[in-house]
């Protein structure tokens, strides 16, 4: 149970730091692009590109690519220095954690005491916001209410409220607040805030959360008023109203709900975005798909730099600090087995296993764990020269307490005439073999016996008397 909680705790924070890295490179090239896009006017790209990146930060991708496609038998083992590490990771992470969660549910015990609401009785109110929602396409119920706000707002994800000023009861500016906040319920932006929280939660040791929180607030508002303004087909009329009802900034209370004026400056932006907004032309149309293919390439080059990085990092922190002492939990057997030559034809199912090759070091992985009974893996041509010499360092795990008898387990090499000069063993294989002549081989393994196992692990080539 101990091995397996610290395996889940190795691959949870793997995902959560990989994650942490991908969003950031992502929200690198969704700010540079989206200062461009902006001067184009293209607001509702650039909101969703940001939304995407947003999801980055909590999709493990690279982790799953790294379990379905570099799985080498290496990657999320454990050294005593990595459980230990892990444990630690792990304390510190969950209290941060908690402090995090617990600040978001003070400021929102604070914001909503600190405020009196009442029901809205007005007939004409009501009629003008019921008139509103249908214009929306809002079907979901929202209750309306009343109370002293620097701002009118709109809160709460599964049961939403609008909330007016008091002081604003003329129908023109209720309209444009109606349907301001009516339109981010459209846009589910609530959800996303509450999403964004979220993340900070999770990453409560990256202060750039924070930085992503602020721009989604803030695009979320303009994306919001570009569709209000759309709709009513009167972009000074809108604004004017919000000039008009801005009174106080919002300050804390942003992080729970979406307010129709939170500052004066991020108004004054939105304005000036609104301005950029213009006709469709072709410069400006083949502008935005290369942004967006730059946008799509950035994250593609990062999710397989990731996985590949990390493969090779996680192998050298193993390779460093493996001390060949067993983590609690392991049983590894010594190889005793002495080194046998000969020529066996087999009746057995012969599958060719794929291999990585890094040229730096000389390593090749077992690509597919899994092997059934009586079936035989082995890899292409590989040339040796003589005096080389092969390193063997294969796991064998079964399922169901099942035991792998002696000699089940075979694993060598094959030359050209099909000579093999191998070991066998009940568990695992450990042995160098030394190349007598220059010439092409094949590494390979064989299960003998009557059940599928698993195997993990590499072969490695030393060079000369390596």
């Amino acid at each position: 149970m101990s091995l397996m909680i610290r395996h889940c705790l190795i691959i949870i924070f793997s995902s959560i730091f990989l994650c942490c890295l991908t969003g950031s490179i992502l929200f690198l090239a969704w700010k540079y692009i989206s200062r461009k896009l902006e001067k184009q006017g293209f607001i509702h790209i650039t909101y969703i590109l940001l939304k995407l990146v947003m999801i980055a930060y909590i999709i493990p991708i690279v982790v799953v690519i790294l379990l379905r496609y570099f799985w080498d038998g290496v990657i999320f083992s454990l050294t005593s220095f990595i459980s230990n590490m892990i444990y630690a990771l792990a304390i510190i992470w969950c209290i941060g954690f908690i402090i995090k969660l617990t600040g978001y549910v003070i400021r929102r015990y604070q914001f909503e005491k600190t405020t009196q609401f009442c029901e809205v009785e007005n007939k004409e109110i009501k009629d003008l916001f019921k008139a509103c929602k249908e214009t929306i396409g809002v079907k979901k119920e929202v209750h309306l209410t009343m109370g002293m706000v620097p701002s009118p707002y709109v809160k709460g994800v599964l049961k939403p409220t609008i909330v007016l000023s008091e002081d604003i009861i003329d129908a023109e500016r209720l309209k444009v607040i109606f349907y301001h906040e009516l339109m981010h319920m459209k846009h589910r932006d609530l959800a996303w805030k509450l999403f964004g929280n979220v993340l900070i939660w999770i990453h409560w040791y990256f202060p750039v959360l924070k930085r992503l929180f602020r721009q989604y607030d803030d695009w979320s508002e303009t994306y919001c008023d570009f569709s209000v303004y759309t709709l009513t087909k009167s972009r000074k009329q809108y604004f004017r109203v919000l000039y008009e009802i801005a009174t106080q900034e919002m300050e804390w209370g942003t992080a729970v709900c979406s307010a129709v004026y939170e500052d004066e400056s991020g108004l004054v932006r939105r304005i000036e975005r609104a301005k950029r907004i213009g006709e469709m032309n072709p410069m400006k149309f083949l502008s935005a798909v290369a942004l967006i293919f730059f946008f799509c390439l950035s994250g593609t080059v990062t999710v397989a730099a990731s996985a590949i990085g990390f493969q090779r990092g996680y192998m050298r922190v193993v390779d460093l600090t493996e001390t060949g002492d067993l983590v609690e939990g392991e049983d590894i057997a010594k190889n005793t087995t002495e080194e046998k030559t000969g020529k066996f034809q087999t009746d057995y199912q012969v599958k060719e296993f794929k291999i990585w090759d890094q040229e730096k070091s000389q390593i090749y992985f077992l690509d597919n764990p899994y092997l059934d009974s009586k079936t035989e893996v082995q890899t292409k041509k590989l040339y040796f020269e003589k005096g080389d010499r092969i390193q063997l360092d294969f796991l064998i795990a079964q399922k169901d307490d099942k035991k792998i008898k002696e000699g089940d387990a075979v694993s060598g090499y094959i030359n050209e005439d099909g000579i093999r000069h191998y070991i066998t063993h009940s568990r695992d294989i450990m042995n160098k073999f030394q190349v007598h002549k220059s010439g092409y081989y094949r590494i390979f393994f064989l299960n003998l016996s009557p059940f599928k196992v698993q195997v993990s692990g590499d072969f490695q080539m030393f060079k000369g008397e390596g």
